[in-house]
C-alpha cells in the first residue's frame, strides 16, 4: 500500500498542475488584454471550482461594456438631439442684432434666453435616457398620458411643418390613453418621429399623430404621405447612422435608433408599415398598458 503513495501524490501534482496552468493562462491573457477589450473569458480550459468566479468576472465585463456603449450613444445622440433647437436659437440671435428699438432687442433676448433654457432641458433629458438600459427596465416609471406628449411634440416642431406647408395634425388631442413608462423618453421618441416625418416629407404634404387604444395596448401612429421607405430597407434604418442612398434631406441618421431604444425600454414593438389609403409611411407603436 505504500507503494502507492509515490503514485497518488504524482497524480494529485498533476491535477493541480493542470488546474494551476489553466489558471496562469487567463491571468496572463487578462494582464495583457486591452483595456478597451471587453469580451467574456473562455470557460473551457478552467477547473469547475473556479466557473463560478469567471461568470462573475463575464458579468462585469458584460456590464462594463453595456456603459460604454450608452456612453457612446449619449454623445452621438446629443448632437443629434440639439440640432434643431440649436439652429432654432442661433436664428433668433440673428433677429436679436437686427432688432431696430431696445424693446424689441428685449424681447428677442427673452426668446433666446427661453431656447437656451430649453437646450439645458434637453441634454437633461438626454441625460437621462442614457442611463436607460433596456436590460435594466424603466426607473421610477410613472403613468404617462401619450396625447399630452404629442401635443408638447407638435406645438415645437409647428414652425418647421409651416415653414413646408405641411399639414401637422394630432388626431386624438383629447385622448385619454395612458401607458406606464418614462415621460422624457416618450417625449424624445414621439419628437423624433415626427421630426422625421417632417423632414423626409415634401412641401405640402401632411404628417398625422393618431393615438389609440385596447383592452391590453395603447397604439401610438405617426402617418405622412411622403417617399415611405422600401420594404427591403424597413431593418436597415434603425441602425444608427444609416440613411437611404437619394434622400437629400438633412439629418444624421441617429433618430430612429433612439426611437429603437426607447421602444424596447418600454416592452413595445415598432412597425413600419405602408398606409393604406395612401402611399408614404405609418410608423405603429403598440406599448402594453402595464409593464410586463
Amino acid at each position: 500500500m505504500l507503494a502507492t503513495y509515490p503514485f497518488l501524490g504524482i497524480l494529485i501534482w498533476a491535477i493541480i498542475g493542470k488546474g494551476l496552468r489553466s489558471l496562469q493562462s487567463v491571468t496572463s491573457e487578462l494582464k495583457h488584454r486591452d483595456r478597451n477589450y471587453l469580451e467574456p473569458v473562455d470557460l473551457k480550459p478552467l477547473p469547475t471550482e473556479v466557473e463560478p468566479l469567471i461568470d462573475e468576472l463575464n458579468s462585469l465585463f458584460y456590464r462594463l461594456k453595456e456603459a460604454f456603449n450608452r456612453h457612446e450613444r449619449f454623445t452621438s445622440d446629443a448632437a443629434h438631439e440639439l440640432r434643431t433647437p440649436l439652429a432654432a436659437l442661433s436664428t433668433q440671435i440673428q433677429v436679436s442684432l437686427r432688432a431696430d428699438t431696445p424693446e424689441a432687442r428685449n424681447q428677442s433676448l427673452l426668446k433666446v434666453l427661453g431656447g437656451v433654457n430649453r437646450c439645458t432641458h434637453l441634454i437633461q433629458q438626454l441625460l437621462t435616457l442614457s442611463r436607460m438600459a433596456p436590460e435594466a427596465g424603466i426607473q421610477n416609471p410613472v403613468p404617462v398620458k401619450l396625447s399630452r406628449q404629442a401635443s408638447d411634440v407638435a406645438a415645437m416642431l409647428a414652425p418647421e411643418a409651416i415653414t413646408k406647408n405641411i399639414d401637422l395634425e394630432l388626431a386624438s388631442p383629447n385622448s385619454d390613453a395612458t401607458i406606464i413608462g418614462n415621460p422624457t423618453a416618450i417625449n424624445i421618441l414621439i419628437r423624433n418621429l415626427v421630426d422625421n416625418a417632417i423632414r423626409y416629407t415634401p412641401v405640402d404634404s401632411f404628417v398625422k399623430i393618431d393615438i389609440n387604444e385596447s383592452a391590453n395596448h395603447v397604439i401610438l401612429q405617426v402617418i405622412d404621405n411622403g417617399p415611405g421607405i422600401p420594404k427591403n430597407l424597413r431593418e436597415r434604418v434603425f441602425e444608427r447612422f444609416y440613411r437611404m442612398i437619394g434622400n437629400k434631406a438633412s439629418g444624421t441618421g441617429l433618430g430612429l435608433g433612439i426611437v429603437l431604444q426607447i421602444t424596447k425600454l418600454h416592452k413595445a414593438t415598432i412597425e413600419l408599415l405602408e398606409p393604406k389609403d395612401h402611399g408614404g409611411l405609418e410608423v405603429k407603436i403598440t406599448f402594453p398598458k402595464t409593464p410586463e
